[in-house]
């Protein structure tokens, strides 16, 4: 929504820099004094406009830590602090194949990890385990969810990681311990069918039985 709304701001805001010849019939637009006056006075709105976007997007909430977290990942269905770990349930809502199960958990893992000191209100976590559901339909229709994989992250080792030079591949690289449970197997499999080559960890886990 926010990016739709930011482009229709951009179209808005560029209206006014192009103005009909109307003097010929060539088609060629041209550029008038008053047209760079209001032209300047759009572009300041719109950079409002994409700061305010941007402030709403990054700034968290008040709130525990579970709803800082569910507000980063709308597909975390709860939190249950544990002491000295953080138990996160995760189930991906748009799932097309088991190469987007993987591949869409890690990409949300990453923006939990990223932002994990400022998502945990200054708390300390020695652990970040991740219940990870796969949706499931029985032969009557019935949709639900099982546990595919646990995935269990030591924090320590993200201390002074430099998040700039990671990518979404290297969060399922980095797990402690990988639990997998037979859905949640299938899925990775079908997932390291193309991608062996850059989760050559995660690949030789989910081959273990």
């Amino acid at each position: 929504m926010a990016a739709f709304l930011f482009l229709v701001t951009v179209v808005i805001c560029l209206i006014p820099f192009f103005k009909p010849d109307v003097l010929t019939a060539n088609p060629q637009r041209v550029m008038t004094k008053k047209a760079w006056i209001a032209g300047a006075v759009s572009l300041y709105f719109l950079a409002i406009v994409a700061m305010a976007i941007f402030h709403q997007e990054t700034t968290l909430p008040p709130g525990t830590v579970g709803d800082r977290i569910q507000f980063v990942v709308r597909d975390v269905e709860s939190v249950v602090d544990l002491g000295e770990t953080l138990q996160i349930t995760y189930s991906r809502k748009s799932i097309y194949d088991g190469k987007d199960w993987v591949y869409g958990f890690a990409d949300d893992a990453k923006k939990i990890i990223e932002r994990f000191p400022e998502l945990a209100n200054g708390k300390k976590y020695k652990k970040l385990a991740f219940l990870v559901q796969v949706p499931t339909t029985d032969n009557l229709g019935h949709e639900g969810s099982v546990n595919g994989m646990k995935v269990f992250y030591d924090m320590e080792i993200f201390k002074g990681a430099n998040f700039n030079n990671m990518v979404t591949y290297d969060y399922l690289e980095l797990p402690e311990e990988i639990i997998f449970k037979r859905f949640g197997r299938e899925n990775a499999l079908e997932y390291c069918k193309s991608n062996l080559d850059v989760n050559k960890k995660f690949c030789a886990k989910a081959l273990l039985k």
